[in-house]
């Protein structure tokens, strides 16, 4: 056998081998560490939504972080298991309307639907709020695709010229 055909023996053989998810710690998780993860588990597998985590979650939303995916994971996993606490609401809000977190303003907007009807309708009125710009227009599109009427009524272009 020549050192060729070792080294393609080699790698064909781990090549095909499938590649195992890492399994979640038992106990506290560091959503931190979880989240990075090239292959994330869900947020619901992150343990009891609890203040605990959620206090975890929030600095995790930073958009300076690294890998730029785990603000956006975090944002998403405060949004899904913390759609009524007071502290995402607000957190969703500064997303809206500091142009530096357009992403997370982003998963605001496609996760609309998960906030109560009046945070949806206030995060809404904070898009049209924004100048004009195709930021603004991005954001008020995603809206305007929610299940609720209501909030379709604040971004559809009509509520957006009074």
């Amino acid at each position: 056998m020549t050192l060729v055909s070792v080294i393609f023996c080699t790698f064909s053989a781990t090549a095909a081998e499938p590649r195992a998810r890492a399994a979640l710690p038992t106990g506290p998780v560091d959503a931190g560490r979880v989240l990075s993860a090239r292959d994330p588990v869900g947020c619901a597998q992150l343990g009891n939504a609890d203040a605990a985590l959620r206090d975890q979650l929030v600095p995790l939303t930073d958009p300076n972080l690294m890998p730029p995916w785990l603000p956006m994971r975090a944002a998403e996993c405060l949004i899904e298991l913390y759609p009524h606490d007071p502290v995402t609401t607000t957190l969703a809000a500064g997303w809206l309307t500091d142009p530096g977190t357009l992403g997370l303003a982003l998963t605001v907007a496609r996760k609309i639907d998960t906030f109560a009807a009046a945070d949806a309708v206030k995060l809404a009125g904070s898009v049209m709020a924004l100048p004009e710009g195709a930021d603004k227009e991005r954001l008020r599109a995603r809206f305007a695709q929610s299940a609720s009427p209501d909030v379709q009524a604040v971004v559809s272009p009509v509520a957006g010229a009074n």
